[in-house]
């Protein structure tokens, strides 16, 4: 098809335009010019990785008197992606007989609960539960 905006004595003269090389020295946003690829897809790796705790849940861990070590902080960074690929929001999660609610979209532990407390407890506002 022939366009017809350019006069046919400029057809077979002009040059395709080709994309400007992108300057030296400037950067895309969220790029790092020191590192590769592989070390910022690394960096976004556990940066996805980590898992936040609300004021809430911190509260009720120190009234509480639960500690979590990074074996359990890495199994509930493990739940999360699990309950993250099944396409949940908000998850119940069971861990060594400890309740947390999760957002699993913001990564962050809302609340807990103790085996003390959860007898007569009701969990709502969850669309899956993960054991751990």
């Amino acid at each position: 098809m022939v366009n017809n905006s350019i006069p046919p004595e400029l057809w077979g003269k002009i040059a395709p335009t080709t994309p400007a090389a992108p300057a030296q020295g400037i950067e895309k946003r969220g790029q790092q010019s020191s590192g590769g690829f592989a070390e910022a897809l690394s960096a976004a790796v556990a940066e996805r990785r980590d898992v936040g705790f609300s004021g809430h849940a911190m509260q009720r861990f120190k009234g509480q008197g639960v500690t979590l070590d990074a074996d359990k902080v890495d199994r509930i960074a493990d739940g999360i992606d699990k309950a993250a690929a099944k396409g949940s929001r908000d998850s119940l999660m069971l861990l060594d007989g400890l309740a947390l609610v999760v957002s699993v979209k913001n990564r962050m532990v809302v609340t807990a609960i103790s085996p003390e407390r959860m007898r007569e407890q009701v969990v709502t506002n969850i669309d899956s539960a993960v054991i751990l």
